[in-house]
């Protein structure tokens, strides 16, 4: 457990090594409580108007196109001989 101990220590005096050194960071003036702004944002979501509905146009027509069979593959002989 000793590596525990090391780490709860090392993590505690780091700890109180930020808070001492945000506190001498801080400046010394009235003027660190007005840091928060209590205005609201203006920032705004960007929002496209959708785009208007095309007129009710015809269906468009396909034109039926013929598929031919293919020739059955002739048979050849080959010069190599099967083995």
């Amino acid at each position: 457990m000793p590596l525990l101990k090391y780490f709860l220590t090392i993590g505690a005096v780091l700890t109180l090594g930020l808070f001492a050194l945000s506190a001498y960071l801080e400046p010394k003036t009235s003027a660190a409580g007005a840091r928060v702004s209590v205005t609201p944002t203006t920032a705004s979501l960007v929002a496209f108007a959708p785009a208007p509905k095309p007129a009710a146009a015809a269906p468009a027509t396909v034109a039926q196109t013929t598929v031919a069979v293919p020739p059955a593959p002739q048979k050849t002989r080959s010069k190599h001989k099967a083995h």
